[in-house]
């Protein structure tokens, strides 16, 4: 982009990069349990497979290099090994910014909720994976619970996740028919343990119990119980998780090409199998063939979390190249808030421009609040186009009406004509971002500074600042699973990205 004042030779002078000079760092910790070290447990026959194959994915879709890649399985997937991976590996071993992935493919279970975090439910119930060293003998035990990893432990991690993209893939059940069966009939290719809970050594009263079990399903509160909502929401973490099947749902294992795979992993492999943009929900549309095509899976998929991260393909999430950035920054923009009708264009709505050709930016809103408008140029260079110089000689920092369109730069200021005029400067790629909030944002002005000039050039400690507030505030725009779910609510803020492509 030009601009045609002596702005344009500062500019120069003092555009730093916005990429970091450190390197985005992806961290995979990938488990896969088939056998267990307690008899009473089950063993399973398609995790390990899975665990393999989920290893060979990240290797061969998704570029991670063997170093960026922890895989337990079996007798070193132990409970201790588990949270020193989650720990050490993905929390310590990141930083924001950076990018996180965890698989779990093994037995699920449940236990009576302690803390209080689970509202989705008639009774109450803690989702829990089960390592390698599952006790059952302590299963209801209040202390030790089976020396199982319950969701509370993870959501732990989550926060301490801060500031990272994080995507969460679980193959099991977590709760299910099979969990409240005591033959083993229907057991094979069930991924949850055969074993009841005892709700009384939970503090669960009778009554509690008749609403626990009923043919063996706990009674959610509506039709949509979550698995992993609470823990999200309490987290404040900007993630995404993938579960195989909902609390009340068995996750299975199936017999493909002679080899066991979970029906979940499977539907994963499949969607790769037929494009490399594959994203979760991608993964879940490819469940229902799977679904058709083996009678014995009647398990729904449930994505969880963020969309955006749901519905990007997961190997432009985990790209750390030059580009990723830029991707990162703008996917973490956008949020069509409908309440907001947040627009963005340019000119008369055009995408396409040639090099000199003039740009005028317009932003419209139906709600009052308070803007950020940036600009990130093909080099990587990032501006703040608004608030402004203008904006500040006309005493209204960054706050613009509802129902009026904003003109940047605009027409008069003062009653007096705007000579300066915005120009598409080289060929290649701008992307535009449009940030409005309902209430002032402290955090972001002092992020960005004073607005002093037609267009503010921002350095790469800035550009950081920037996408920390917006993966915490995109933390808190969780995926609406049901209308009148109190868990997710309308957020306070709206965005919106757009591409600019400029020819010679």
């Amino acid at each position: 982009m030009r601009f045609l004042t002596f702005f344009l030779t500062t500019f120069l002078l003092l555009a730093l990069i916005c990429t970091s000079s450190q390197a985005i760092t992806r961290r995979a910790l990938v488990v896969a349990i088939d056998e267990y070290a307690d008899p009473a447990v089950r063993p399973l026959h398609g995790s390990v497979n899975d665990g393999n194959a989920m290893v060979d994915l990240l290797r061969k879709q998704l570029g991670f290099a063997d170093e960026e890649i922890l895989y337990l399985k079996n007798s070193e997937a132990t409970r201790q090994a588990i949270l020193d991976g989650m720990d050490n590996w993905l929390v310590a071993g990141t930083k924001p910014g950076d990018k996180v992935f965890f698989y779990y493919a093994g037995h699920g279970y449940y236990i009576f909720d302690s803390s209080g975090d689970e509202k989705d439910e008639a009774v109450p119930l803690d989702e829990a994976i089960c390592p390698h060293d599952t006790d059952t003998a302590t299963m209801n035990d209040a202390v030790k619970k089976g020396n199982m990893i319950i969701d509370d432990e993870i959501a732990l991690r989550l926060e301490q996740l801060d500031g990272r993209q994080v995507v969460s893939i679980f193959d099991s059940c977590h709760a299910g028919t099979s969990t409240r069966s005591l033959t083993m009939d229907n057991f094979e290719g069930v991924r949850a343990l055969n074993l009841v809970p005892q709700p009384a050594t939970r503090g669960a009263g009778a009554d509690d119990r008749s609403l626990v079990i009923e043919y063996g399903v706990p009674r959610a509160k509506s039709d949509s119980a979550h698995a992993w909502s609470e823990e999200i929401d309490s987290a404040r973490a900007y993630s995404v998780f993938l579960a195989a099947a909902s609390p009340t749902e068995e996750a299975r294992e199936i017999v493909v090409n002679g080899k066991k795979h979970g029906a979940l992993t499977y539907a994963l492999l499949q969607s790769f199998d037929r494009r490399d943009t594959a994203s979760l929900a991608d993964v879940v549309a490819e469940f229902a063939e799977v679904r058709q095509s083996h009678h014995a899976v009647t398990q729904h998929p449930s994505i969880e979390g963020n969309p955006g991260l749901a519905n990007r393909s997961l190997r432009a999430l985990f790209d750390v190249s030059d580009n990723a950035r830029t991707a990162d920054l703008a996917l973490a923009t956008v949020n069509d808030n409908r309440e907001y009708g947040l627009s963005l264009r340019i000119n008369n709505g055009v995408t396409r421009l040639r090099v000199n050709d003039p740009i005028r930016f317009h932003v419209r809103s139906d709600l009052a609040g308070y803007l950020y408008l940036f600009d990130i140029v093909g080099t990587g260079d990032m501006y703040m186009i608004y608030p402004n110089k203008w904006s500040r000689l006309a005493g209204i920092g960054n706050l613009i009406q509802g129902r009026q369109d904003l003109s940047v730069p605009p027409k008069h200021v003062g009653g007096s004509p705007v000579s300066f005029q915005f120009y598409a400067d080289q060929p290649g790629r701008e992307t535009i971002m449009a940030l409005l909030t309902r209430e002032p944002w402290p955090e972001m002005d002092a992020a960005v500074g004073p607005a002093t000039a037609e267009a503010k050039s921002l350095s790469s400690g800035q550009a950081a600042m920037i996408r920390d507030l917006l993966f915490k505030r995109q933390a808190g725009r969780n995926l609406v699973l049901a209308e009148e779910d109190p868990l997710f609510q309308e957020n306070d803020w709206a965005g919106a990205v757009l591409e600019i492509e400029i020819s010679r």
